[in-house]
């Protein structure tokens, strides 16, 4: 089990100020409301300590429980433990590392909390994927209460783009409150859209998966890596955080096949300028390479072959032909592949010079 109330190390300051409260000021709000992270560490590394400290970024207290409920997105997990606000990890200890899975409710995580993104950042070599990131954006003009209604008229006209699914649901908390749900897409997508009321604000938020959710994830975590300040239109976090939001789905005037020569309907231009919002691109593409996942790979694609190699060859010739492979391969190595050496080297210093964790 982890350790309660852990003595948090001091790590350098990589974020000065988020720009979120100016955000708030002009009547929107900016958060993230779910995170699910799949960790794959190396045997020896003391994920717990890791972990312990990552939730203690998000409370004063970090008191761990265990969890009766190991099973988690379909998958058996023989470890499980969560927080009082929610943070939940699951483990397995396998052969080849220890496979961790965390999850952080809204209750446990927003934008501005820094003690989590400065964690994340150091073991962001570890990530081997995201599998859902939810990003909200509050309006507290209502506004987006309305534009729900243009939404679906847009949808029933084929003026729209990211979606064909629309559902509205009713709740009623109480017997004077009445609170709709507007749904956009499909659950299975890679975004899926609710809008919502809450109580003084109306909150328009993504869940994205997959591929999306990891293009996201290591967008945030770039944020923090620069100061909290992203090259992004007007250089600030709220800009790259708000176009998470609106990235995935328009409402154009289709007048013409190519979509691209389609303008946007005028209330979406309107809501998109008030939020100071623009368009991130996703692509389909795997993820970002690092020393760890180059060396799963190579354990689970090359391990076998090897040994056969070394086998049939002879201790004597394999070790003659392998030192002349990496004699070609180091004349090919790239400024990426220097840049990914540094990387690891300097986490694996930070972590020994700091003794955050015992491996």
């Amino acid at each position: 089990m982890p350790t309660l109330n852990a003595a948090k190390p001091a790590l350098p300051t990589l974020l000065s100020n988020t720009g979120l409260d100016s955000h708030c000021q002009s009547g929107y709000g900016l958060g993230i409301d779910w995170l699910t992270v799949m960790f794959k560490f190396p045997l020896g590394f003391d994920f717990i300590s890791a972990m312990d400290y990552l939730a203690s970024g998000l409370l004063d207290t970090v008191v761990w429980a265990e969890d009766s409920r190991p099973i988690k997105r379909g998958k058996w997990f023989e470890c499980s433990a969560r927080t009082v606000a929610g943070v939940q990890i699951c483990w397995n200890t396998l052969e080849s590392g220890i496979e961790c899975l965390v999850s952080i409710p809204s209750r446990g995580l927003t934008v501005g909390q820094l003690e989590v993104a400065r964690t994340f950042s150091y073991l962001r070599q570890y990530v081997n994927t995201v599998s859902r990131m939810d990003i909200f954006i509050d309006d507290y003009s209502m506004e987006l209460g309305s534009l729900r209604e243009l939404m679906v008229e847009a949808r029933n006209n084929g003026n729209q783009v990211g979606f064909q699914r629309v559902e509205w649901r009713v709740s009623s908390p109480s017997k004077d409150v009445e609170e709709r749900t507007l749904y956009l897409g499909s659950r299975e997508s890679a975004h899926f859209y609710r809008i919502y009321d809450k109580g003084n604000r109306v909150r328009m938020e993504v869940e994205l998966k997959d591929y999306k959710a990891t293009q996201a994830f290591d967008m945030w975590l770039d944020c923090f890596a620069c100061g909290g300040h992203v090259t992004f239109e007007d250089g600030t976090m709220d800009a790259l955080m708000t176009s998470l939001v609106l990235s995935h789905i328009d409402f154009v005037d289709k007048k013409d096949k190519n979509l691209d020569r389609n303008e946007r309907l005028g209330w979406w231009q309107d809501f998109i300028d008030k939020v100071n919002g623009s368009r991130v691109k996703f692509n389909r593409e795997l993820p970002k390479a690092t020393i760890e996942r180059t060396k799963e790979w190579v354990e689970r694609q090359v391990e076998t072959s090897l040994a056969m190699l070394k086998v049939a060859m002879g201790s004597f010739e394999y070790t003659e032909w392998m030192g002349r492979l990496m004699d070609e391969g180091n004349a090919r190595i790239s400024a990426i592949h220097r840049s990914l050496i540094q990387n690891y080297r300097q986490v694996t210093e930070y972590v020994r010079r700091q003794n955050l964790y015992a491996v």
